[in-house]
């Protein structure tokens, strides 16, 4: 008999927002993971590297435990719960990064992983020489300046709005 988790990633700094669920049988070496291993979503690696920027860990919470007989026969009853619980948290929730909003819509999967990490990079070091020179003119300009290339910055799950927060910590 093995145990199945459902569970769900948060900043700690907002822990009742959840921003990402799945399953596993090895919770903690799973959330290891989610907190240092490239993922295949490049989604959800920019929030975790937005939350790391903040010098926070992402953090997990066990939503549900079951247990199976046989993992592999029962892998689509896994599935399944895993969907569901996904489902009612994607229906109030917003901000849950493994959805059909996030996964399914052309113009944000078909944005090149290098791309993304360009633009997180420039706005990373813009906030961090905001802070530690503490003059907002220059690198808000250059920020304005990309905002003005990218006009759909919704389009990035970590845009230029989710980052002047880091400027508070």
């Amino acid at each position: 008999m093995e145990t199945i988790f459902i569970y769900g990633l948060f900043d700690p700094d907002f822990p009742e927002v959840l921003r990402y669920i799945g399953q596993t049988a090895n919770f903690e070496k799973r959330l290891k993971q989610h907190r240092s291993a490239p993922s295949n979503s490049w989604i959800l690696e920019s929030w975790r590297n937005l939350v790391q920027l903040h010098g926070r860990q992402v953090e997990a919470r066990i939503l549900h435990a079951f247990h199976v007989d046989d993992r592999k026969a029962e892998q689509r009853f896994i599935l399944d719960t895993e969907a569901s619980f996904i489902r009612k948290e994607a229906a109030v929730n917003p901000y849950l990064l493994n959805q059909p909003f996030w996964s399914q819509d052309k113009v944000r999967s078909g944005i090149p992983r290098c791309l993304v990490r360009t633009y997180q990079e420039l706005v990373v070091g813009y906030v961090r020489a905001i802070k530690r020179t503490g003059d907002w003119w220059p690198a808000m300009s250059c920020i304005r300046e990309i905002e003005g290339e990218f006009p759909r910055l919704d389009i990035f799950p970590c845009h230029f709005h989710s980052f002047k927060t880091a400027l508070a910590t």
